[in-house]
């Protein structure tokens, strides 16, 4: 009974761990219709102009075959080139299970769009396309609470978090008196050193914090951490393990892909 037990726990950790550990993509919009050649994928809104294709296949057999994209009904001929993942308009090759970013030209936006399509020019044939829902929600830059107020006049306007890596603090005050603050993001239900990453000021700095007068200030998440691994954001004196103000960060934020 108690081997059970532990095997049921065991399998339901390795399923949250799966859950957590599934990187972002965008907005999932959905995936290609597979009409001929091959083609298969499952489509995001990376942001308002650019598409993520996850495991995008295609034979590379069609004789005139670009990314098509159009505002009429259907698929058709009335449709204009999405440049491929290398920025090009020229006639696609073979794909097997790439993961590619297109991105729309001229100021186009999705949702300027009611498909995506993989269409052949010369046959006017469509090999595979893609829906794009009208009531689509593009990501966008959001925008949370503002930092509590703990200690040292830590204060600030309302945060943005104007993509997955990218947190803009407006009017931060903090009268840089503690002798060990850093900033800190984390996991669980309250700001504490144990577990948590120290991000870089907006000079790209990783030292003690100095005061902040009611600055604008630009930081940016280190290495492959982004905001949907995290539960909280702090001004925090690791010295005396207190937590000078902070923010959490909600789930499911549906914010911009980075790219770096």
């Amino acid at each position: 009974m108690w081997l059970r037990v532990v095997s049921v726990i065991f399998l339901q950790c390795c399923v949250l761990k799966n859950v957590w550990s599934e990187t972002y993509h965008g907005k999932y919009i959905g995936e290609f219709s597979t009409k001929t050649h091959g083609v298969k994928g499952t489509v995001y809104a990376a942001n308002k102009d650019t598409f993520f294709i996850k495991g995008f296949s295609y034979d590379g057999e069609g004789p005139d075959a670009f990314f098509w994209a159009g505002s009429t009904s259907t698929p058709s001929e009335d449709g204009f080139i999405v440049p491929d993942e290398n920025e090009t308009k020229n006639v696609l090759g073979r794909y097997n299970n790439k993961d590619i970013w297109i991105k729309l030209p001229n100021g186009k936006t999705i949702k300027d769009l009611k498909w995506l399509s993989v269409w052949c020019r010369e046959f006017k044939v469509n090999f595979g396309s893609l829906n794009i829902p009208g009531n689509l929600e593009l990501p966008s830059a959001k925008v949370i609470e503002p930092l509590s107020t703990f200690a040292h006049g830590v204060n600030s306007d309302p945060i943005v978090i104007k993509d997955e890596k990218t947190m803009y603090i407006p009017n931060l005050q903090y009268d840089g008196a503690g002798p060990d603050v850093y900033f800190l993001v984390g996991t669980g239900t309250k700001p504490q050193s144990v577990g948590s990453t120290k991000v870089p000021d907006e000079k790209g700095r990783t030292g003690v914090l100095h005061g902040y007068q009611s600055q604008d200030i630009t930081l940016s998440l280190p290495g492959s951490l982004t905001v949907h691994d995290i539960d909280w954001f702090s001004l925090y004196c690791i010295q005396y393990e207190e937590n000078f103000g902070h923010v959490i960060i909600p789930k499911d934020l549906n914010v911009p892909v980075h790219r770096g």
